[in-house]
């Protein structure tokens, strides 16, 4: 029986302790539906709704104000991009003093992530003028720092209000993104259908195109021959592997020398 108890103690206990580790937080909801499905929330501990409050909810994010912010340099370092703080104390050799980013600590640099002016006229919020790409690229800075760093809060600024609620700026942030992701897929979806050639120069032989079931980069049952393809939007062609189906489009064009058939296309110097 003492035995038991003993079991029954340390599973309470190595329970609570996983509960309160970052990395376990995925699968916190998880475990506890399971103990539940299983009957054990009532047979182990009674208290198990007291730990469920006490260790899913006791992080509380912080809405810090710029000032606020300004204090975490040193000791433990924070930043922020896009508004949301991340606390960066673990790489101190790069955001602390004499590190190569030294300048983001303290503050929301966002723009500074795109443009890398890390002087202080660069080190701002500002994402006017940024191209869809460059959403892109802010969005996956961000989700490295989510991923590496720990989530501290939010900073009142350019993204959120004193409540912590989006602003407009990144409502239109958003808006962006979907348009670059959207942007992003329809790219991957013409590489699909029209794959890149593979391509390769030297100075005796000069240029040469060809295809595979692997050119560009894309896996697939069929080879493809060699066209000039201008996709629209564009303003200069590329190569592009195309399927005998898809010959007939009007924006493909043969190679000048090179055999219609030809699944490779040479080009002397």
């Amino acid at each position: 029986m003492a035995k038991c108890l003993l079991f029954l103690s340390i599973l309470v206990v190595g329970i609570a302790v996983l509960f309160t580790v970052d990395s376990f937080k995925p699968y916190k909801e998880i475990l506890l539906k399971y103990m539940d499905n299983l009957g054990l929330s009532k047979i182990l501990f009674p208290f198990i709704d007291k730990l469920k409050s006490y260790f899913i909810f006791t992080f509380k994010e912080r809405i810090l104000t710029k000032a606020e912010l300004a204090q975490y340099i040193e000791g433990p370092v924070y930043l922020a991009i896009l508004g949301k703080v991340y606390d960066v104390t673990k790489g101190t050799r790069h955001y602390g003093k004499g590190g190569s980013y030294e300048g983001f600590a303290g503050k929301d640099g966002t723009r500074a992530f795109i443009t890398g002016e890390f002087d202080e006229a660069g080190l701002i919020e500002d994402i006017r003028g940024f191209t869809l790409q460059e959403f892109l690229g802010l969005h996956e800075w961000q989700q490295l720092y989510e991923k590496d760093y720990k989530y501290i809060g939010k900073v009142i600024g350019e993204f959120y209000d004193e409540n912590g609620k989006p602003t407009e700026t990144l409502e239109t942030f958003n808006k962006h993104l979907k348009e670059a992701y959207k942007e992003k897929q329809a790219e991957a979806d013409d590489m699909t259908i029209f794959p890149p050639c593979n391509s390769e120069w030297s100075e005796q032989a000069g240029k040469r195109l060809w295809c595979t079931e692997w050119s560009g980069g894309i896996k697939r049952e069929w080879v493809g021959v060699p066209r000039q393809y201008l996709k629209a939007g564009k303003t200069t062609p590329r190569c592009a592997c195309v399927n005998e189906k898809l010959l007939n489009i009007p924006s493909l064009k043969v190679y000048p020398g090179c055999d219609p058939k030809a699944v490779s296309c040479s080009f002397p110097s």
